[in-house]
């Protein structure tokens, strides 16, 4: 019977060895999703950068290139530029809504292009941005503001009007807006087989428009499942997945973030950005390294399969920052063969470390318990002893790479570790940024 029990870990672990052989996990550097916030008090931080997650809305913030102003849109072309527009600069309106270039590694103001203007010198209020698949020419669309100077067809009422945008100097040159659309703000986003997508507000509100991106005229209308719209507006470059963010209808919750089908018009919801604010507009890079994070899909069963039969055991306390684990190993050399236990073996070694974690890096201090007996409160177990450190670097979501050094016995060093069996790794890989 005990060399049942005995056996019977080595073996799940020779089979998991296997079966992680065929698993892969996911580089997350790829198709990053970019969000940037407005200007009113519910986008968080007004005129910031974040990393969206694609799977749950998680936000991670980057950087702040426009202070106290909010960006209305941002979009990425086929070289990875970024551009976004601003909002007003009501503490200074001479200097108008502006056109920023935009770092793609860093989220961070490359250039001030210049104020978004018309050939007349009148400001543009621009409420969202794309870039055309092919031509990577700058297309928007206005925004109607109280404080608006662009004019269309003699009137201020702006919203709703399709326009470019010369990425060298900021000038902006109207298209038109379909006769049928009433003065809206709206989001915009190219596919990537050149379908040009608005998301109508205020007038138009509970559709999804395809419009020609040379006349502005709508070619297909689609009513959404919820009579809503959204400002923000952004094809995934990959497979045309179209995200969209802040819902303007005061029934809805306006931080949520959405998929939205163009066959049905379903909406379905990816998750909630209530730590960054509302997010204003959407765009994906290919450029931000964005690094690795531990997280609670961490918490499994871990093993080096040069050693099966021994293995570590991690559980990752997300909000206090805190990662544990509990090694099961063996001593440093074989007892006497004389040696007795009257359960296990006298060659049976646990060790426990706890410390913070930051990123993909876990440093912890390794402790050692002694004195107790199975199942009993007498003796009591004495104090944990700490006898060194160990540092787990993960790599992705299923290998990590554990280095530990002890003293006493002096001994160090460092194995590859990979999860048991691969099922938790989903959740590692959903929430990462």
């Amino acid at each position: 019977m005990n060399m049942k029990s005995t056996a019977r870990p080595t073996a799940v672990l020779l089979m998991s060895f296997t079966l992680l052989a065929m698993a892969s996990f996911p580089v997350f550097a790829q198709e990053t999703m970019l969000g940037v916030h407005g200007g009113n008090q519910q986008s968080g931080t007004p005129g910031a950068v974040s990393i969206v997650n694609q799977s749950n809305a998680n936000t991670t913030l980057i950087a702040n290139p426009s202070p106290g102003v909010g960006l209305t849109g941002v979009a990425t072309n086929s070289t990875g530029r970024i551009f976004a527009s601003t909002g007003w600069n009501h503490g200074n309106p001479a200097t108008g809504p502006r056109l920023l270039e935009i770092n793609p590694a860093t989220g961070a103001v490359m250039n001030d292009v210049g104020r978004l203007r018309t050939a007349a010198g009148d400001s543009c209020y621009v409420g969202d941005l794309s870039f055309q698949p092919g031509s990577n020419v700058l297309f928007g669309v206005l925004a109607d503001q109280a404080d608006e100077d662009c004019t269309w067809q003699g009137s201020t009422e702006t919203g709703g009007v399709l326009v470019t945008i010369n990425t060298s100097n900021a000038m902006v040159t109207m298209i038109g807006r379909d006769p049928s659309l009433g003065n809206s703000n709206g989001g915009l986003a190219f596919h990537p087989d050149g379908t040009l997508y608005f998301t109508p507000c205020w007038d138009d509100s509970g559709l999804l428009i395809t419009l020609n991106p040379a006349s502005a005229a709508i070619t297909a209308s689609r009513n959404l499942s919820q009579d809503t719209c959204y400002m923000g507006l952004a094809a995934r470059p990959s497979d045309g997945k179209l995200f969209a963010s802040y819902n303007w209808e005061t029934n809805i919750d306006p931080f949520v973030l959405v998929t939205l089908d163009p066959g049905n018009g379903s909406a379905t919801p990816v998750g909630h950005t209530y730590s960054a604010g509302i997010i204003h507009d959407l765009t994906f890079t290919n450029a931000i390294e964005v690094e690795f994070q531990i997280n609670a899909g961490m918490n499994d069963a871990w093993y080096e399969p040069a050693t099966a039969g021994q293995g570590v055991l991690v559980s990752v306390f997300e909000d206090s920052g805190i990662l544990f684990i509990a090694w099961f190993t063996f001593d440093t050399v074989r007892p006497p063969g004389n040696a007795v236990a009257n359960l296990g073996e006298p060659g049976h070694r646990w060790v426990t470390a706890q410390g913070p974690f930051n990123g993909d890096t876990a440093v912890l201090t390794a402790y050692l318990s002694q004195g107790g007996v199975f199942d009993s409160p007498n003796p009591p177990v004495s104090p944990a002893v700490p006898i060194g450190t160990i540092t787990i670097v993960w790599h992705d979501c299923g290998h990590a790479t554990l280095t530990y050094d002890f003293d006493p016995p002096n001994v160090s060093g460092s194995i590859e570790i990979q999860r048991v069996v691969g099922d938790n790794a989903k959740y590692c890989e959903a929430y990462q940024p």
